[in-house]
């Protein structure tokens, strides 16, 4: 069932080690006419035929449903690391053997071979079921189908412009080895814009470990050295020392709050800097509209307006977990709960060894940058509403969703302080373009406001 064309049938064949997620070493054609089933079934029963570049964001070792693995089946997309629970039985998914506690490789070796649907560690039976003479395979019902359609649209890419499995391998290979704690894997696709980024932090990080892939643009980054450092002690150690406590006189904040607080900084910094510069001119049609909209705006729709007002009151609503534009400008202690969201759904960005000043430093940068980009998107959004002359106050992509491309290096140390990489944002999204004729943007916009009704 090896593919002729993969370059490593003797190899398979001498000494079976094949990771089950890639298809390509299979003979696609042939499992087709074995199993008799349509050639898409077979497709679709590899991860990275149903969702390439996904090597990254997914697991190679096996995570299963008990419910699903006793009956025989078993969805390639709950290798997928966004993928918790199952969508069929609502239970959380398994990564580690109930006897034995250890995890199973999600490959096709020699042990697989020898005894299949069990540990290879300790032998124990996953799927008893498979054993009897007439099993009872699970066949999914019309809406466990639909669930699981669900998922794979949940999960499914757009972008077709990926870089191949052993690239990506290789490329992350890389950075590992130069010291680079690069971007969560979950959050982003091996596309040509990633890779292209992470190989220019390479070149600058450790020139001449990898040669620049041929066909990846340049990508332009901007480097920040972090100046927050601390001195290491012999009493520092990974395992037992608590990081939250280690910077004096900061001991009342852990080290989760402080990130949290730097993102609130880094968030009100940003938008005092939005609003005496890039939207300055636009201030009074953002008060204005905020004013007029005194409700829960959120499912509901509108006529459309000033789009730097639209966009400025959008992207506030985002960040802030506000849902009435009216109680932006109002004078009252509230939580950031947009940021939380954002902030809670990520891990440390640095090594669990480093100071709490540098992580809560690091998460900053990676947070404005954020910011900015999402920014841009709300633009492009809220110019096509105004275009439209209608606007879904629908929420299009939660805070969680945003992210950009960020590396960090470094040791956190005097002689190799911390760094972080960003990709540089695009100008055109901190500026607008100011209409001709203020006086009649101003007539226009009273106008429109006029018509907001709930």
């Amino acid at each position: 069932m090896i593919n002729t064309t993969c370059r490593k049938r003797t190899a398979i064949c001498t000494k079976p080690d094949v990771d089950l997620r890639d298809g390509t070493v299979f003979d696609l054609g042939l499992l087709t006419e074995l199993f008799r089933v349509p050639a898409s079934h077979i497709r679709h029963a590899f991860l990275f035929e149903t969702l390439p570049g996904s090597v990254l964001r997914s697991y190679d070792h096996l995570r299963w449903c008990d419910q699903c693995m006793g009956r025989g089946f078993h969805s390639p997309l709950f290798q997928m690391k966004m993928t918790r629970h199952c969508p069929i039985h609502g239970r959380a998914l398994q990564d580690r053997c109930a006897r034995c506690d250890r995890q199973i490789p999600y490959r096709l070796n020699k042990e697989f071979m020898l005894q299949p649907f069990t540990c290879p560690h300790c032998a124990h039976d996953f799927a008893p079921t498979m054993s009897q003479a007439r099993p009872e395979i699970l066949r999914l019902r019309e809406g466990e189908t639909t669930r699981l359609a669900l998922l794979l649209k949940f999960h499914k890419t757009t972008n077709a412009d990926l870089i191949s499995v052993s690239d990506a391998q290789g490329l992350f290979r890389n950075a590992k080895e130069a010291g680079i704690a690069h971007i969560s894997i979950h959050e982003c696709d091996v596309h040509a814009k990633y890779a292209s980024f992470i190989t220019q932090v390479l070149e600058d990080v450790a020139p001449g470990l990898r040669a620049r892939q041929k066909g990846l643009r340049f990508e332009p980054i901007m480097r920040q050295v972090c100046g927050n450092w601390r001195a290491l002690s012999f009493e520092d150690d990974d395992e037992y020392c608590d990081c939250a406590d280690t910077d004096s006189g900061e001991g009342s904040l852990t080290e989760s709050q402080k990130s949290l607080a730097s993102s609130i900084d880094t968030y009100k910094a940003i938008r005092r800097h939005l609003w005496r510069n890039t939207f300055k001119k636009h201030q009074r049609c953002i008060r204005s509209a905020a004013n007029r909209l005194w409700w829960h705006v959120h499912g509901e729709q509108t006529n459309g307006f000033c789009p730097h007002a639209l966009a400025f009151i959008r992207w506030r609503m985002l960040w802030e977990g506000c849902g009435t534009p009216c109680y932006l400008f109002a004078h009252k202690a509230r939580d950031y709960h947009g940021i939380i969201g954002w902030h809670l759904a990520r891990p440390s960005p640095a090594p669990k060894h480093w100071s709490v000043g540098t992580k809560a430093w690091i998460s900053g940068h990676i947070f404005g940058s954020t910011c900015l980009l999402a920014l841009g998107d709300i633009q492009s959004w809220a110019n096509s509403m105004v275009q439209i002359g209608a606007v879904d106050w629908n929420l299009q992509r939660s805070p969680v969703s945003y992210t950009c491309l960020w590396a960090v290096a470094g040791q956190d140390c005097r002689d190799r302080p911390a760094m972080v990489y960003l990709r540089r944002a695009v100008d055109k999204a901190t500026n607008c373009e100011e209409p001709s004729d203020f006086g009649a943007h101003w007539r226009h916009h009273q106008a429109s406001i006029s018509l907001l009704r709930r």
